[in-house]
């Protein structure tokens, strides 16, 4: 027999300290909620898993889940401080450095991140916060062939660039995601599409950069997504189900030189 517990109405936001980029909240808070009020002070918390109007903070934690995103923020390992948990007993146990000190030689919090609710429930958890990136650009370029889309993939994150995310995707999947915003993806085999966020001359220097880069690869294209549908676009990617649209997607996280040592 199989027990089932739902925690998605345990859902407060418990503490937020805006200066201290630090949230604490329960288990069953959704990630769209707590970015809802990260929102008033240009903050947000940058995991995001696919259909962020459904997870739950506590979810994301036990299951160790997040986006493309993470080349540049990290994952759950890196945004969690502390938490509380339910062990099989019954007995609440606190880890972290803001929830509570760790046992001596053992550092709880992270056996808990990925556990599955394995290793007991949880049900409070402190999280990093982010300051939201004053501008947010896409890029989508178009290639021939996968190598080319590869090549070109290594040449930006060999270079002294740090997109927020690059991924590459074929034709089939692009298309029904560019479609569904009603956005014409150009005609390719293959594409990369990546952000460029941060300060806006940072941002409209790198895309210029970047754009000489994907030349030398004989890109086909290599235009940038217009502001208001930034959002859609990477919402789109974000909750990529093979289920629903059948392709391939690649995140490109590591240098040539890293997969050249493995």
């Amino acid at each position: 027999n199989k027990t089932v517990i739902d925690l998605r109405e345990i859902d407060s936001i418990i503490e937020y300290e805006p200066e201290e980029l630090l949230a604490v909240v329960s288990t069953g808070t959704r990630i769209d909620q707590l970015n809802a009020i990260l929102e008033e002070n240009n903050q947000f918390f940058p995991l995001n898993p696919p259909l962020t109007s459904r997870a739950t903070i506590g979810g994301t934690i036990a299951s160790n889940s997040y986006g493309f995103l993470m080349s540049r923020y990290g994952t759950a390992l890196d945004m969690t401080l502390g938490l509380k948990f339910v062990r099989a007993d019954g007995t609440l146990v606190k880890a972290g450095g803001r929830v509570a000190k760790n046992v001596a030689g053992y550092d709880i919090t992270k056996l808990m991140i990925g556990s599955w609710g394995t290793l007991g429930i949880i049900t409070q958890i402190a999280v990093r916060v982010h300051p939201k990136p004053e501008m947010i650009q896409t890029i989508i370029v178009g290639f021939d062939t996968l190598f080319s889309a590869i090549d070109s993939a290594f040449d930006v994150l060999d270079s002294h660039f740090a997109p927020d995310f690059l991924l590459i995707l074929n034709s089939e999947l692009a298309v029904k995601i560019m479609k569904k915003v009603k956005i014409d993806p150009g005609q390719a085999d293959f594409f990369i599409i990546m952000g460029a966020d941060g300060l806006p001359e940072t941002v409209k220097w790198q895309e210029n950069e970047i754009k000489n880069i994907y030349g030398k690869n004989r890109a086909r294209f290599c235009d940038v997504i217009s502001k208001r549908k930034n959002d859609q676009v990477r919402n789109e990617l974000r909750d990529y189900v093979s289920s629903v649209y059948k392709g391939i997607i690649l995140k490109v996280v590591s240098t040539r030189s890293a997969v050249q040592k493995i």
